[in-house]
């Protein structure tokens, strides 16, 4: 294996040579992270046709000069951060070229020079993870590249950034594992953005019909609760088990119509996680969720986390409601972070903790087993 990390800047030529002299025909692992690259790096042509690469890592801040003859017969895991991706064709090339490729990561890499529509094909391909940032989103009047994903043995996709192509899943029914941590940045956080991602979800879902396990940034779930017509046409998510909810800095709403109508539509949801920012709800919408009971909390959810609680009103009503919401729970455990608590070391600070857990504790509970967790980190 080579690794090789380096802040480039004027020593352009010397990484060249390096490159030419360490890259060999039988390398087979090979990672290479490249800092302030002032001029294009060239690559040895036997690089892009090595019989026996398994595993490639390129991290660098330029264009990814790319040959006309490109064959990674053995490839299985390629991971591009950062990369400046060519023209279509060549783009379009590089993933046609990889017919083994099990593993693709396309980390912040930048799209702007592909102007036509790319597909992502292999016959191997099982996880695909794609974060993209793109600054100038919407100043084109939403116009994107469309992105073709093919994947007969796709079994899990990662999506987070701001969506600034058009992804598209054919034959992936395959798919059980989708995490979608969609964030626009603040300037283009608009009405515009919301419809573009809540048809995007929509689209999604309808494509990964047999997904298992799903995770959600809470801006999804706002952008679905913007298009809430077209979420209530989705078909059942028969086989959803496991929901992760991920807030950012404030709890997730508990009434956010965007998350009752994705547990309507998981009838057999077994498992249900907030996580970073936990979860609330007003005092005000203390009994939402019990005039319109998920299926899920009557007869499967049997696992409930909430992470970073802080012992707000609004967190302790929506730990009261799901407690009671919650039929046949067996386990509710809840975490509470550190920061949250400065002096939870001190004799107030316990006493305040105390204080939190043991209203908690006497809540009333919809499920007569179940038992309540608490961890502090």
């Amino acid at each position: 294996m080579l690794s090789l990390c380096c802040k480039v800047g004027d020593d352009t030529s010397l990484v060249n040579e390096w490159l030419h002299a360490f890259i060999n025909p039988k390398i087979q692992e090979l990672s290479l992270d490249f800092d302030n690259v002032e001029e294009p790096l060239v690559f040895p042509d036997h690089l892009f046709t090595c019989a026996t690469l398994t595993w490639f890592r390129l991290s660098m801040n330029r264009i990814f000069d790319l040959p006309s003859s490109i064959h990674f017969q053995s490839l299985r895991k390629l991971i591009l951060m950062h990369v400046i991706l060519p023209d279509g064709s060549s783009t379009q090339r590089l993933f046609s070229s990889c017919p083994s490729l099990e593993d693709l990561a396309l980390m912040d890499c930048d799209w702007e020079n592909v102007t036509t529509d790319v597909c992502i094909s292999s016959p191997m391909l099982q996880t695909l993870t794609i974060t993209e940032w793109d600054e100038d989103w919407g100043r084109n009047g939403l116009k994107r590249r469309k992105v073709v994903i093919i994947g007969n043995n796709l079994k899990s996709i990662s999506l987070g950034g701001d969506v600034s192509n058009d992804y598209f899943l054919l034959n992936s029914t395959s798919v059980t594992d989708a995490s979608i941590e969609l964030q626009a940045p603040d300037v283009w956080w608009t009405d515009d953005w919301k419809i573009d991602t809540g048809y995007f979800i929509f689209r999604l879902l309808r494509e990964i019909p047999k997904v298992e396990k799903l995770s959600f940034s809470d801006n999804v779930l706002e952008a679905i609760s913007f298009t809430l017509p077209l979420l209530q046409r989705l078909p059942l998510l028969c086989n959803l088990a496991e929901l992760h909810v991920m807030g950012a800095t404030v709890p997730v709403d508990l009434s956010c119509e965007g998350l009752m109508t994705i547990l309507q539509k998981s009838y057999c949801l077994r498992e249900l996680h907030f996580e970073l920012g936990g979860v609330s709800l007003s005092k005000k919408k203390e009994d939402y969720i019990l005039d319109t009971l998920p299926v899920c909390f009557k007869k499967h959810l049997k696992i409930i986390t909430i992470c970073g609680c802080s012992g707000s009103k609004g967190e302790l009503n929506a730990i009261r409601v799901l407690l009671q919401a919650a039929s046949v729970l067996e386990t509710l455990s809840i975490s509470c972070f550190s920061p949250e608590f400065p002096d939870f070391d001190t004799p107030e600070g316990s006493k305040s903790l105390s204080k939190m857990f043991g209203k908690i504790l006497c809540f009333p509970r919809g499920s007569v087993d179940c038992d309540i967790k608490f961890d502090f980190i």
